[in-house]
């Protein structure tokens, strides 16, 4: 048992109206967020898979898997309600969102190596391959279904790694 600690405020967006709030929202924190855990925690669990970390990974993946699930599927189902006026401020906010993605993900993932092998054994990911399965997500999985979605962050996220000078072989991260 612990005290929760105090959570941040959901973004109200008072340029918004009630719907598209709620899509930015499920968009930035679901969707992208939520999503590019889904492949770290895997990473990790894989490497892990059978230890007393792995167990534990593997409760909080299923948390992270329901939490990404909820956000497309909501995102999927009232997109029908969207005019062209709403899609395109969407899409707008996409540029802030992953940015938003990229500069937390980057700030938390070390641009190094794993320190050792003990390291590892605790669930210690490399952290040039965790950057790499990080933009392999956006670039696989979250751009895609975007697009599924009739939305678009294909430019923003070009525009975003264009200065990323990691080239890491995320063999070791993958998601199975």
């Amino acid at each position: 048992m612990a005290d929760l600690p105090t959570l941040p405020e959901v973004p109200a967006h008072p340029d918004a109206g009630p719907l598209e709030t709620a899509l930015r929202n499920l968009l930035s924190v679901c969707c992208l967020s939520e999503t590019v855990a889904v492949s770290l925690i895997s990473a990790e669990f894989f490497e892990l898979e059978g230890s007393t970390i792995g167990d534990v990974l593997k409760g909080i993946l299923a948390d992270e898997v329901r939490h990404s699930r909820l956000g497309w599927n909501l995102v999927a189902e009232l997109m029908p309600q969207v005019d062209s006026a709403m899609r395109t401020r969407l899409n707008d906010y996409l540029r802030v969102a992953l940015t938003h993605l990229r500069d937390h993900e980057l700030s938390h993932l070390p641009p190094l190596r794993s320190p050792s092998s003990a390291a590892e054994q605790v669930g210690v990911c490399d952290g040039l391959a965790a950057r790499a399965l990080f933009q392999d997500t956006v670039r696989d999985v979250i751009l895609p279904a975007l697009r599924e979605r009739g939305l678009s962050g294909d430019a923003a996220w070009k525009a975003l790694t264009s200065d990323f000078t990691d080239s890491v072989d995320s063999n070791r991260c993958a998601v199975a």
